[in-house]
């Protein structure tokens, strides 16, 4: 594939102006990484740079900082994609559910036995049915699969100590 290059202009903080040269896909992520700190991306790219005064090629050095913010924030999510633990105990919900995403899920439903669907509302649907490990006995869970694309979804299953009390 052939990756078409833009070049941009920054004048940095110290007042000096420099063109940078990069892959539309990069310039598609720094303009993403300001957005989400609320800021242009002349100011992100600046701050970057500045805390970089050695540097000799600025182009290096701003695609290592896209890689290094995107990376932290797929961790940040992996990590938060796991079980999330209450406060305290809820009848319904136990002490626990998960967080997860649409691969976790869908192996999940692979592995269930759905008796229930409804699809009828906006932004997600209510899947019930039961949990389907091999070699454990059925547990009945509740998902709310979110329809937003790259989100993670809500899975409630109830543990054979839950169902005790």
């Amino acid at each position: 594939m052939i990756e078409v290059k833009q070049t941009r202009g920054i004048t940095l903080n110290d007042g000096k102006k420099t063109s940078l040269h990069l892959e539309s896909a990069t310039w598609a992520a720094i303009d993403y990484i300001a957005a989400c700190e609320g800021r242009k991306w002349t100011r992100w790219a600046s701050e970057v740079l500045e805390a970089n005064p050695a540097a000799t090629n600025y182009s290096s050095v701003i695609r290592a900082a896209v890689v290094d913010y995107l990376l932290s924030r797929q961790l940040e999510a992996d990590q938060a994609m796991h079980t999330q633990v209450l406060d305290e105990d809820h009848e319904i919900v136990g002490s626990e559910y998960y967080r997860l995403d649409d691969e976790a899920l869908q192996s999940e439903l692979d592995a269930a036995r759905i008796t229930h669907r409804d699809s009828s509302f906006n932004g997600f649907e209510v899947i019930a049915g039961y949990r389907g490990i091999p070699g454990d006995p059925p547990a009945p869970f509740l998902c709310i699969r979110s329809a937003l694309r790259g989100d993670l979804h809500a899975f409630i299953v109830q543990t054979d100590q839950e169902a005790v009390q």
